[in-house]
């Protein structure tokens, strides 16, 4: 399934497993949407709005992280600490994406 794709080398084995799962449904996700092309959509989403205009797009999420959270959770190591204050990421929960888009293949 990875094959041809920046993930073609990842296993199983070289992620963290307590979320493995989580990590293996984006990876598949990003993939899919690699190959494929199309619209993805997680079950949560309350939909007001008709979506069909909207192409080529990832949410991002902005979260705030205080340097205490991280450091109680010994996740300093995943945080800029000049950038402790807010933090935005790509967020894989709604998207749209062609088939063999270069977003995509650079998000993977």
């Amino acid at each position: 399934m990875f094959e041809k794709t920046p993930l073609q080398n990842i296993s199983a084995d070289d992620l963290d497993p307590e979320f493995r799962a989580e990590y293996l449904s984006d990876i598949m996700r990003q993939v899919i949407l690699y190959k494929l092309g199309g619209f993805y959509m997680d079950l949560d989403f309350v939909v007001l709005q008709n979506l069909a205009r909207l192409k080529n797009f990832y949410a991002l999420t902005s979260m705030e992280i205080s340097l205490d959270d991280l450091q109680s959770q010994g996740k300093t190591q995943r945080c800029d600490l000049e950038d402790v204050d807010k933090k935005s990421h790509v967020n894989n929960a709604i998207m749209h994406m062609d088939k063999g888009h270069v977003l995509t293949w650079k998000i993977m």
